[in-house]
């Protein structure tokens, strides 16, 4: 009963009240009470849909304003030289990136060739290891990432050499163009909680933009509970999963994925003892998949076959009904 009153917490976006508690506090001892209890909160939790600007407007001064002071605080954060010794070799990486890469693995979402767009990139370790992993498959296409802290442009470049190559933008406003012109994967290794959210429209228009019929966009996220109680970063937003999953829809993407990870540290787990953090996967599929109203749910469980726990598999199912 909890992990279900967990789910229905998760899918209808977090906001700022524990439905878990809200359950207890109206009572509910019954399972029936207490689905329906959640599905009311999830109904609220769906008008904040309508907050998000749904249309890309430019950057506000205010809004520029808290992405230079965000840029400041890095510099003198313990994270902004952490990053750099990682992409240099000279410090283990976080446990979350090399998590992400088996998730890649094990979902068999990498292959020769291919090429990758990191937004987000801090230093540049993911691509890196990225890289690394394409490498030993045969080769790699053309490595991008985009970073908004100079310094880690700067020595993420000087680390990878000509392998890959950051750029120096916002994710959401930048104006040049990249290398390629669609990207086989686009991911955003917990970057998208320090996203602006008025700014989503714009992301979700530059994921559109550089991505083709059968491209994945990859995110890895802190659950929205343990972002209720992660009070120790810049621009640490909620993110509801269903303004995302909205958001990408109304750009032609459909959901393939949506579970939680454990394989961070094991399973690492929050205060509330959920999960911390989430894989989502999107695909830009072809125009007949998009109107097979079947083809997202078994496609995307063809496409990510393996090993998969059977927890995730789960949440992948619930994830695509909802």
């Amino acid at each position: 009963e909890e992990e279900l009153i967990n789910l229905f917490f998760i899918f209808a976006g977090g906001g700022k009240t524990n439905f878990a508690a809200s359950v207890d506090l109206c009572g509910a001892r019954t399972m029936r009470l207490a689905a329906v209890v959640c599905l009311a909160c999830a109904r609220t939790a769906a008008a904040v849909v309508a907050e998000y600007n749904d249309i890309c407007t430019p950057l506000t001064e205010e809004e520029k304003a808290a992405l230079q002071k965000e840029i400041s605080d890095y510099k003198h954060n313990p994270r902004f030289p952490q990053k750099i010794a990682e992409v240099q070799n000279k410090r283990r990486p976080d446990p979350r990136q090399p998590a992400i890469l088996h998730f890649f693995e094990q979902h068999h979402m990498l292959r020769r060739g291919m090429t990758v767009l990191d937004l987000g990139s801090a230093a540049g370790n993911p691509l890196k290891m990225v890289r690394d992993k394409l490498a030993q498959m045969g080769g790699h296409g053309t490595l991008t990432g985009i970073e908004l802290v100079p310094g880690w442009v700067e020595a993420g470049n000087a680390a990878l050499g000509n392998t890959a190559h950051l750029f120096e933008g916002d994710v959401t406003d930048f104006t040049f163009e990249l290398p390629e012109a669609s990207y086989d994967l686009i991911m955003m290794n917990d970057s998208m909680e320090h996203i602006i959210t008025s700014r989503y429209a714009c992301l979700f228009e530059r994921l559109n933009k550089y991505t083709r019929p059968g491209s994945l966009v990859y995110m890895h996220v802190p659950s929205p509970e343990t972002q209720l109680d992660d009070r120790g970063q810049y621009f640490e937003n909620v993110v509801p999963p269903h303004v995302i999953i909205h958001g990408m829809a109304k750009h032609g993407f459909q959901l393939y994925f949506y579970g939680q990870d454990q394989r961070t540290l094991g399973g690492i787990k929050n205060a509330r003892h959920t999960y911390k953090y989430v894989d989502i996967v999107f695909k830009r599929p072809s125009t007949s998949a998009v109107f097979d109203s079947g083809a997202g749910a078994h496609a995307g469980r063809r496409m990510l076959r393996g090993d998969a726990a059977t927890a995730e598999r789960g949440a992948t199912d619930a994830a695509t009904a909802a």
